[in-house]
């Protein structure tokens, strides 16, 4: 999944600027919020999941990256249902979705 970098900064009143303070607080933050939420997963602690989740999605969403907001979302529901059920394969497609971000984010404020 490529990143819409018009349609960001779109939202974001052109400005450039902000972006690349976005890109950086998602580089700097995602690790901790993933791991927060690997945390719960492995503890299948709802409470700390739904809360890890919804940052993790918050963030995500900064940047129109709909699977894996998605995914952020899905693990948040999950931990307010307490459905367990194919959480461990969600959660390694959510590890997928957060590094190829990250990649495309790297690679648009590169040039």
């Amino acid at each position: 999944m490529q990143i819409d970098l018009a349609k960001i900064l779109s939202r974001l009143g052109g400005d450039r600027e902000l972006f690349i303070d976005l890109v950086e607080i998602y580089r700097e933050d995602y690790p901790q919020l993933l791991k927060e939420v690997g945390n719960a997963v492995s503890e299948r602690n709802g409470a700390e999941l739904q809360k890890a989740g919804h940052a993790l999605k918050g963030l995500i969403s900064n940047f129109m990256y709909d699977n894996t907001t998605n995914l952020a979302l899905k693990l948040e529901k999950m931990g307010r249902s307490g459905e367990w059920h194919g959480i461990d394969e969600a959660f390694a497609e959510l590890q997928i979705g957060t590094e190829l971000l990250l990649k495309a984010l790297l690679k648009t404020t590169a040039g």
